[in-house]
Parts: structure tokens; sequence; C-alpha cells
């Protein structure tokens, strides 16, 4: 099975064996796009097929496969690339897949711009 891999500018945007390395060193640093296909469709860091055109979440990554390959965004921003106020701190639920600007004085109050 040939597997390849292209790259294109979305700086949300990762291959499977980055989302890999980032899950296990628990890394928020932006990292480049990427794509993994194979001739019959695309494969996940755990051999899971995915057929084209099927969209599918990893790890909080948006993920949709493509004649070109698995392309994955991220759901959650880095703090690195979001503008947060001073007084105010992300807080992220990877369960859901979601995030929330609250205060850092009180986590119980979102922030307001």
């Amino acid at each position: 099975m040939d597997t390849h891999t292209h790259t294109n500018t979305c700086t949300h945007n990762y291959s499977l064996q980055q989302i890999y390395q980032r899950t296990i060193s628990g890394s928020t640093a932006p990292l480049k796009c990427g794509f993994i296909s194979s001739h019959v469709g695309c494969t996940d860091r755990d051999g899971k097929q995915y057929d084209f055109g099927s969209e599918v979440v990893i790890d909080c990554m948006s993920c949709s496969c493509t004649n070109d390959g698995l392309s994955c965004c991220d759901m959650i921003p880095s703090p690195n690339t979001v503008m947060i106020p001073m007084e105010c701190e992300m807080i992220v639920n990877r369960q859901a897949c979601s995030f929330k600007l609250v205060l850092k004085s009180d986590n119980t109050k979102e922030c307001s711009f």
C-alpha cells in the first residue's frame, strides 16, 4: 500500500503522525499541515481505514478523507494563536472537544471582551 504525505498552508492542520506525537508529548505548539492517504482511502495512526469522502473526529481534530489524503484541523485553538486578555485564561475540555475563556480570578465567570 503506497502512503504519501503532502503539505499546505493551514496552521491548524496536522498529519496523523504529528497528532500522535502531539498527543504523546502534550504539546500545544502549532504544527504544519499534512495529509496521509493510500490508493483505497485514508488510514489513521491506529491503522483504521476511512473511505474517501468520510469525515471523522480524531483527538479533537476534525478530519476529512479526500483523494489528496486525510486532512485534519484542530477544533481547539492553541493559546499561542488566540489573543487572550491578561485577566483571562483558556479552559479546555478534551472530552467534549471544547474550550472557553474564563477570568483567572474566578474561573466560573466567562471573560467579556
